[in-house]
């Protein structure tokens, strides 16, 4: 999946229409999304409409509206990012419409922090500024150029040395957890299946593919906590290829399963586990349609099921299919991003990383 990032700017106090003689404070906080952000992270972009609250593409204007519904048009186009930032330049150098604290998704995030990192000359002030930074911890002190920055996955693109707090997932206690789960079930099953004369060697197989938002640590929590209660020669790893390198992950997974799935092998995983990016190929296969037992041979129990469907969006999950699931929060992820701006906004210290817990669900009336 290629998570395509980009900014939403909304600002957080309120600012009167454009008039003549107004008195208008210095937003707090404000927070600027695109469309494909806001697609890829509904719950979150719809909480940052609210909270701090969306500003219009066009123009450095509040809106004040609860309705996120009409919001969605105001979400920023990725196309139009690369000229955005000079027109909020403008805006900020005034000293009114600069918020605090920006809450910018990652794309987004870097698009202005390149843009800033430059050489821009002030229309209202007449003077240069040179690499500016958000370097300075009193917000209080930080009155033109960039403010403060916090950036949901920040980790996952670069911003030009430009200082920032990144809002994430706490991907590794997650796997960590769906690990043991994954041990004692595998465990349960294998006593059983012996008791009752059935194969030995069973395994768990994990089939895993890395992108932005979790890499190759949280399969080593996984293996680490599996392995403490099942043993290392219990798991089986296999790899996809990442979204970015146009690979069949749809073909490549039924490779994967159909050799471990064969009859003519000695052992069979009892558990596998699905930390990929295709929502469709990891329903197919725990659906039953990718199973290769093969003719004349004794039917072998079907393999229980789990997966990672954090990166596959909101309603994406069956849950049915899963005896175990890992999914996103991202209501919960918009919250952490406000309550931090917030905190910055205040001149008040805070982590650099901030985890955000995902949800571990698991399939009713299976346990």
């Amino acid at each position: 999946m290629r998570l395509a990032f980009g900014l939403v700017l909304g600002l957080g106090l309120g600012l009167t229409t454009l008039g003549c003689a107004r008195q208008i404070s210095r937003p707090l906080s404000s927070a600027l999304i695109d469309e494909a952000f806001a697609a890829l992270f509904p719950e979150t972009a719809a909480f940052l409409a609210r909270k701090p609250g969306l500003i219009f593409p066009e123009k450095t204007a509040q809106d004040t509206s609860a309705n996120t519904a009409q919001k969605e048009e105001n979400f920023v186009e990725l196309t139009n990012l690369p000229g955005f930032y000079k027109e909020l330049l403008l805006e900020w150098q005034s000293n009114v419409s600069t918020p605090k604290v920006l809450i910018a998704s990652p794309l987004a995030a870097a698009t202005l922090a390149q843009g800033f990192s430059g050489s821009t000359k002030s229309q209202s002030q007449g003077e240069t500024i040179k690499e500016t930074s958000i370097a300075p911890t009193d917000s209080s002190k930080n009155v033109s150029g960039f403010p403060h920055l916090v950036v949901p996955f920040g980790r996952s693109v670069a911003l030009s040395g430009q200082d920032y707090w990144s809002v994430e997932y706490d991907y590794a206690k997650a796997y960590a957890d769906l690990g043991k789960k994954a041990a004692e079930i595998v465990l349960d099953k294998a006593k059983k299946q012996g008791s009752a004369g059935g194969q030995t060697g069973s395994y768990c197989l994990v089939v895993f593919q890395e992108n932005l938002l979790r890499g190759k640590e949280v399969l080593e929590a996984f293996t680490k906590s599996f392995s403490s209660i099942a043993g290392e020669s219990a798991l089986k790893i296999e790899f996809l290829s990442d979204t970015e390198s146009g690979a069949n992950i749809h073909g490549d997974l039924e490779r994967i399963l159909t050799t471990h799935l064969s009859a003519v092998q000695p052992e069979r995983p009892l558990l596998i586990v699905l930390g990929i990016d295709d929502a469709f190929a990891a329903e197919e296969a725990a659906s039953g349609n990718i199973s290769f037992p093969g003719p004349g041979t004794t039917a072998q129990p079907e393999p229980l099921f789990m997966a990672d469907c954090g990166s596959w969006g909101k309603g994406r999950a069956k849950g049915k299919l899963f005896a175990w699931r890992i999914e996103a929060d991202g209501r919960k992820l918009g919250e952490r991003a406000f309550i931090l701006a917030e905190t910055l906004a205040k001149g008040q210290e805070a982590e650099r990383i901030s985890l955000v817990p995902l949800k571990l669900l698991a399939r009713s009336g299976i346990f």
